[in-house]
């Protein structure tokens, strides 16, 4: 688990090294509501987006808004 204001993605600052992929999920406090965001922060040999895009989340499924 990603402690909050840090900027490493694990527990001991290897994993990051170590792993091919990297999901991040972050969240934002609007008031009662809270918005969740996600970004793929690597993905080993591949050319990638890294910014964060709107996560939706529903009895259906998720949804990544990206446009």
């Amino acid at each position: 688990m990603m402690e909050p204001d840090k900027l490493y993605f694990g527990q001991y600052g290897v994993e990051d090294f170590l792993a091919d992929g990297i999901f991040h999920i972050d969240l934002e406090r609007d008031g009662k509501n809270v918005n969740l965001f996600f970004s793929v922060v690597k993905m080993r040999k591949t050319a990638h987006d890294r910014a964060y895009y709107p996560l939706i989340v529903d009895k259906n499924g998720f949804e990544i808004v990206t446009g």
